[in-house]
């Protein structure tokens, strides 16, 4: 969790009715209704690679709270968030009309399938991104995991067969076997 990202400020306001506010989106959470809370300030994070969740500490806890508009920021990193707001802002100003993007345009924008072309590109690099990561944190890539899988060697041994038959039968099976690490 410390690892995450915060705000500039690293706090944000509670609002007991509408939650708090994490770079110019909205996230809630039961928690937060707690009437103590109400106006204070407290520390957020967010996760770059799902900007469908937030998190706040509160009462020496961090609380899982949900964006606004979930079912459209859900998996959605936040790179892709920033192309889609500047793409969008940019539509805005050559009508001429208001400059400010609000969450409700962006998530309306990121439904559409506009948004699905711009957007193709940069989910393919940040889901590279995102395997390297889990392959630093210990975990094996998608490449290892489907050639351990496809790999799959029989063997059968019988008393009554000679020795270098079996002996063929090991070596081939050896043969296949792939050294990771030593200990």
């Amino acid at each position: 969790m410390m690892t995450l990202p915060s705000t500039k400020k690293g706090t944000a306001r509670v609002d007991s009715t509408r939650g708090v506010k994490i770079n110019g989106r909205y996230y809630w959470s039961e928690s937060l209704r707690n009437p103590f809370l109400e106006g204070t300030q407290i520390p957020v994070r967010y996760d770059p690679y799902n900007m469908g969740v937030g998190y706040a500490y509160i009462k020496n806890n961090w609380v899982e709270l949900i964006s606004e508009y979930f079912s459209v920021f859900v998996n959605c990193t936040e790179r892709e968030v920033k192309i889609a707001s500047d793409e969008l802002r940019r539509r805005i100003k050559l009508s001429g009309k208001q400059s400010d993007v609000t969450s409700s345009q962006l998530a309306q924008f990121l439904r559409s399938t506009e948004a699905e072309e711009l957007l193709l590109l940069q989910r393919l690099r940040d889901g590279e991104v995102k395997q390297a990561f889990h392959v630093i944190e210990g975990g094996m890539s998608e490449n290892t995991i489907k050639k351990k899988k496809d790999k799959i060697v029989e063997i059968s041994l019988n008393k009554d067969s000679n020795k270098d038959s079996n002996k063929d039968s090991i070596k081939n099976i050896l043969s296949h076997l792939e050294l990771y690490e030593e200990f």
